[in-house]
């Protein structure tokens, strides 16, 4: 007998047969000898059904010997072989082959690896696997190890698998298995293995394995409900956001038996708001323990300590979620809780807050007691914010068939037929498609766009040299227009459209918000547009005239900033995105108050890391002035104990980035020098420059009086002397509208929970983040309304982020430090010390304790700067910081 080789065809779905010379007729390669009986009757035999009845043990046995026999044998056909490798035992013997064959390179383990492929593919092809209906729990781990763990993974990768394909695969499989104990464990390990988890979510929420999948909850233990939960959540709000699936969401997160442990912090992590009432809803149908539920967040939510020390954020939160519960109950038990006295407690505390958002929150739920009770309360103020969302007045049919309707959005899923090419992606040879390569060019250019009706450079750039045949892509003259040109289809003119999108987009919002609504109405298309537009082409100044479109379309549409948060929080973007908002969000602000930064940036994770580059500089490579000691000074106390102080040099990104602000006269003729390479960075490098310049006069000043005896002149009279022009601001304009920059970004923070958290880039992204919050309160500074509020949430948020900073982050270290000396300038000592002692001495003790230990010379010495001005302030006024 010969051994034989069985491939598919690509056009066809039966199996090829190719012979493969054996060295004799009846040995295998390995010395055994031939099955006394065929392949045939081995696999008559184990389709018996006496077979199938056998012992556990006794089965296994038999189906090893069996399979092994096939494996070094002669193969039947495909359709013969394929259901006897569907199980355990089948995969098992199918990955121990692979790997005993995997490190060979001799002809015959080639062929056999083929064999073991088109096997490997054949069974998945099946969609199915039998598994015990009453297993053991050794059974379900060695199952979970196989399916979900690397056993299997490691085999498929032999053969290039595709991980998207077989999470559908694991789909089919789990909603054909009758074991629900281990349909259970297997759900829970499926959605853990990829970051898309709505891929194995459509299977599993599918019309015809809903009802199945209620079942399969009722095996899980509370600890695997709770993470089910998550997963459930996160997919239906983003599949169902409208509001007539609230009630069928309900209705199914009850039947899955979700426990409620605790109201406010299964909430909390909800980003939609229509989720929080579908799981509020489900939450109340248990009568007793939903109003246990009610009456402890009525108690925390009216807690002195609470109102005065909670960050706005949790509290909004929780009179989201207290007032969508009260809406869910019993009129007896509201006319009870209107004479509690955590109700009037948390009314009076509310009314008491000097936070507007907070009075708010009190006026909010005061009312809406008030009225199940004999007087009702009507305080005969407007709020700030928009509740009109939190009411539930009608609900809609809460059948699971208006949830998983066949002609709605989301119908059964149909999984089509799946054959090895689709499971296996061999490597195909194509013939390379040539793409446009263009060189980039860094060029210096101002920020101050040109309108769209004087860039007739840009086409006098297109010289008429090229083709006349090929026709000229027109620039767009309508905002709905750059949006078809960012969506170019796959085509001839897809790079003139897509280079033309990227270069007309700021000087065509910046032209269409002067008059009419175009740019309002598509603004968070356009925004969506340039933050998920990618550079497939290598375009010349890519990232510089995305930054310069985000900029102008934050400070023309100042409104859109709340949805730039979300995006930040919610789009399926890279880190450098991430910081591609941040630096919109706040050089817009800028923008808004008639500053003008030039804009011309490389991205932050292209360059070395700082720890890396400096390692470089110490072993002379490059130029050592950029280490930053040059800028060190030695200050002399009246102790005569020297101490560095750094004073933060006025750099500039590897572009050349150029800051024109109010505080950068001094320092234009300077030569440039490098900071991380992000605009944002440059501003701030000159904020800490002009908040630290009075701390280094005073520091010279004090120097010069241990000195000889000379006339001393001050600095600021030596820079009216010198006549350097002082830019002032006529009118903040962003003050007004601070808060739509600012709130979103710190509720989205504490939202999160840890803050953000982004593996070995967490400390980018906190530091850029913070650097955002401190430029935001100092441009709206001092006429902000809500300043003291800000102000507050700020400190609030440095002091969670001690417990997640340490000495090896110099980036977040001097970006607390930056939002410290803003939060120094901007309010005078006297009403720092009223108003947050705490805080400030909390916040003191804790940069004494990390600032010696920071690397980074250039971080110790603003850490050292923002130290002095502090220990100045509490000494100044000790007696009123006593007992904190």
């Amino acid at each position: 007998m010969e051994a034989i080789s069985t491939t598919r065809n690509i056009g066809s779905r039966d199996p090829q047969i190719t012979p493969i010379a054996s060295s004799t007729p009846t040995e295998s390669h390995d010395g055994s000898s031939a099955p006394s009986k065929t392949p045939e009757q081995l696999v008559s035999e184990l389709s018996k059904e006496s077979y199938i009845h056998e012992s556990p043990e006794q089965r296994t046995k038999t189906q090893s010997e069996a399979l092994q026999v096939l494996l070094n044998h002669s193969l039947p056909p495909l359709t013969h072989i394929s259901p006897l490798f569907a199980n355990l035992t089948g995969f098992n013997v199918l990955l121990a082959t692979i790997r005993l064959l995997k490190n060979d390179s001799n002809e015959y383990t080639e062929a056999r690896m083929g064999n073991l492929k088109t096997i490997l593919g054949s069974v998945m092809d099946l969609g199915y696997v039998q598994f015990e209906k009453n297993s053991s729990s050794a059974y379900n781990r060695e199952v979970l190890s196989l399916l979900t763990g690397s056993r299997l993974f490691n085999g498929l990768v032999e053969f290039d698998f595709d991980i998207e394909q077989y999470l559908h695969w694991l789909g089919k499989v789990i909603t054909k298995m009758e074991n629900t104990e281990l349909a259970g464990l297997l759900i829970i390990s499926t959605l853990k293995l990829h970051t898309n988890s709505s891929i194995f979510c459509r299977y599993i929420f599918s019309a015809s394995y809903i009802q199945k999948l209620i079942s399969v909850s009722n095996y899980m233990k509370p600890f695997q409900l709770k993470q089910f939960l998550g997963y459930t959540i996160n997919y239906l709000s983003a599949e169902f956001p409208e509001d007539a699936q609230i009630a069928p969401l309900a209705d199914l997160l009850t039947q899955l038996n979700i426990p409620v442990i605790d109201l406010f912090r299964q909430t909390s992590s909800l980003g939609s708001l229509n989720t929080v009432k579908s799981l509020l809803i489900s939450a109340s149908r248990d009568k007793t323990v939903f109003e246990e539920q009610v009456s402890s967040l009525l108690s925390v939510w009216s807690s002195k300590l609470n109102v005065s020390k909670s960050p706005v954020a949790v509290q909004r939160h929780q009179t989201q979620v207290l007032f969508i519960s009260l809406s869910l109950l019993t009129r007896p038990f509201l006319q009870q809780l209107t004479a509690s006295p955590a109700f009037l407690e948390g009314v009076t505390n509310h009314l008491s807050s000097p936070s507007s958002r907070v009075r708010d929150f009190g006026i909010l739920i005061g009312e809406k007691i008030a009225q199940y009770g004999n007087v009702p309360l009507n305080f005969g103020i407007e709020s700030s914010e928009d509740w009109s969302g939190l009411s539930i007045d009608k609900l809609a049919d809460s059948s699971l068939t208006l949830l998983f309707d066949a002609d709605s959005a989301d119908p059964d899923v149909s999984i089509p037929d799946t054959d090895v090419q689709s499971i296996f992606s061999d490597a195909i040879s194509e013939g390379g498609k040539s793409v446009r390569n263009t060189q980039s060019r860094y060029n210096k250019l101002p920020f101050a766009v040109r309108s769209h009706a004087d860039s007739d450079d840009d086409s006098a750039e297109d010289s008429d040299d090229e083709d006349p045949s090929n026709k000229k892509v027109a620039k767009p003259v309508y905002i709905r227009q750059l949006l078809e040109y960012f969506k170019a289809p796959e085509g001839d003119d897809q790079y003139e459209k897509l280079d033309l999108a990227l270069k007309s987009a700021a000087g065509l919002i910046l032209e269409k918000s002067k008059f009419g609504n175009e740019v309002k109405v598509h603004a968070e298309a356009l925004a969506r547009a340039l933050v998920q537009f990618k550079d497939n082409f290598d375009f010349p100044d890519y990232h510089k005239h995305r930054t310069q479109a985000l900029v102008v379309l934050v400070g023309t549409q100042p409104e859109i900033a709340p949805f730039i948060v979300d995006l930040f929080y919610t789009a399926d973007i890279s880190i450098n995105d991430r910081l591609l908002l941040l630096t919109s969000l706040s050089l817009g602000a800028r923008y808004v108050n008639g500053f003008v930064d030039s804009v011309d940036v490389k991205p932050v994770l292209k360059k070395l890391p700082e720890a890396v580059e400096k390692r470089f500089q110490q072993l002379g490579v490059g130029d050592k002035s950029l280490t930053g000691t040059s800028g060190l000074l030695e200050l002399s106390g009246s102790d005569g104990i020297k101490t560095g102080l750094e004073m933060p040099s006025g750099n500039t990104t590897d572009s050349g980035i150029a800051t024109h602000s109010e505080n950068t006269n001094s320092s234009a003729n300077k030569p440039e020098e490098t900071t991380n390479g992000q605009p944002l960075d440059s501003v701030t490098s000159d904020l800490q420059k002009t908040l630290l310049s009075p701390t280094i006069a005073e520091s010279r000043d004090s120097e010069a009086l241990h000195g000889p005896k000379v006339l001393r002149v001050s600095s600021s009279l030596q820079k009216q002397r010198a006549g350097q022009p002082n830019t002032t601001i006529s009118s903040n304009r962003f003050a007004k509208i601070a808060h739509l920059f600012f709130f979103p970004l710190v509720d989205s923070w504490w939202k999160a929970g840890t803050g953000i958290m982004a593996g070995s880039f967490s400390s980018v992204l906190q530091a850029h983040y913070f650097k955002t919050l401190g430029l935001l309160l100092y441009t709206a500074a001092p006429s902000a309304p809500k300043q003291q509020e800000m102000t507050s949430e700020l400190l609030g948020m440095l002091l969670k982020l001690r417990s997640y900073v340490y000495i090896d982050d110099p980036q977040v270290i001097e970006a607390a430090c930056t939002c410290l000396l803003v939060v120094l300038d901007t309010h005078s000592d006297e009403y720092i010390v009223q108003t947050w002692p705490r805080e400030f001495v909390d916040l003191q003790k804790w940069l004494e304790e990390v600032w010696e230990g920071v690397i980074d010379e250039r971080v110790k010495g603003v850490a050292a700067g923002v130290l002095y001005q502090m220990k100045r302030l509490g000494e100044k006024w000790q007696r009123a910081l006593i007992g904190y």
